[in-house]
């Protein structure tokens, strides 16, 4: 590159120094965009520097700093040239040191597609820990309020209010077979016992009944029978007695066997909890049949003047027969309590 030379009455004649850069630019065969690479500058800032329009570039200090750089990329003096600047824009140089600027490095910038990654990917853990936290509570509130229906029960009364119980506080029912003896204890005769009837023989053929016969035959010919002819019978022949204690074991046996079944199908209403179940029956004249919390696997078979008055703490625990036949507990229960009347 030939360097074009310039004296000192052609750099008076140029009071601007742009167009002393921009002749020498030209000359070289360089344009602006070309200029603007090299230098790392726009190519605005280069047009205003070539016009002499410095007002619009950041100070004169920027301004000689450009004005050298430029200088020095076209091989021209760059004292001659920043005093030609000097000199047009009237300051004075000599008070500030001014570095030649030679390439102006571009600022590194974090790639904005890094930021945008960086980003999505927080907010996606935040998200994440957010359904997560909300999922938690949910499960947390719906075991509370399972555990909190469960120990209390809403339970209405005769005179129409309703009483909050505790299953926590509820006394404990009677067992199985307790309920069973209660109920059935007025429906089930006892045998009679007379003056004509051995109780040792009477009592044995109900628990044992195929060893009956053989001990009616060993005391027949015993000899207690003929000291009880004096005491019982003392007018009756003796050929008869044998015959009347004969017969009296089949009858206090067929009596003790038949008369169960009689009095439990009697019984209109059957219970059985497959769960813990607070319950309460009501006949209709006010008495009490069944008052307190259930045990799983109980059952109980209830008897009394209808309809019913059944109140259930836990319905999906319990299946409930009415003379033989399932009642349907859904369109009675609302939450987990049932309320119905059977036999109306």
């Amino acid at each position: 590159m030939n360097t074009p030379q310039f004296d000192a009455s052609a750099l008076a004649s140029m009071p601007n120094p742009g167009e002393l850069l921009r002749a020498t630019r030209e000359q070289h065969g360089l344009s602006l965009a070309g200029v603007s690479l090299q230098l790392n500058l726009p190519e605005r800032t280069l047009a205003q520097i070539e016009a002499g329009d410095f007002s619009h570039l950041p100070g004169h200090t920027f301004a000689r700093g450009y004005v050298r750089a430029y200088a020095k990329l076209l091989d021209l003096d760059q004292t001659q040239v920043v005093e030609l600047f000097d000199r047009y824009t009237g300051t004075d140089a000599k008070g500030s040191q001014v570095q030649s600027l030679g390439h102006i490095e571009e600022p590194t910038r974090l790639s904005s597609i890094g930021l945008r990654l960086v980003s999505l990917v927080l907010l996606f853990l935040l998200a994440t820990l957010g359904f997560f936290l909300w999922q938690e509570n949910n499960l947390t509130l719906q075991v509370s309020q399972i555990t909190n229906s469960l120990r209390h029960v809403e339970v209405e009364a005769a005179d129409g209010s309703v009483q909050v119980h505790s299953l926590e506080d509820t006394p404990e029912p009677p067992t199985q077979a307790t309920a069973l003896s209660v109920g059935t204890a007025h429906s089930i005769p006892l045998p009679l016992n007379t003056g004509h009837t051995i109780p040792a023989p009477v009592r044995e053929p109900e628990s044992k009944p195929q060893t009956a016969k053989p001990e009616l035959v060993q005391h027949t010919p015993a000899t207690p029978l003929s000291q009880l002819q004096p005491v019982q019978q003392p007018t009756e022949p003796k050929p008869e007695q044998p015959h009347s204690l004969a017969p009296t074991p089949p009858q206090a046996d067929t009596g003790a066997v038949a008369q169960p079944p009689a009095a439990s199908s009697e019984r209109p209403l059957v219970l059985h909890f497959s769960a813990d179940c607070w319950s309460r029956v009501v006949d209709a004249d006010g008495r009490v049949l069944l008052n307190g919390l259930m045990k799983a696997g109980v059952t109980q078979a209830l008897q009394g003047k209808e309809p019913f008055s059944v109140q259930l703490g836990f319905a999906r625990g319990v299946q409930v027969i009415y003379r033989g036949t399932e009642v349907d507990l859904a369109p009675h229960t609302r939450g987990s309590v049932a309320r119905f009347k059977l036999g109306q």
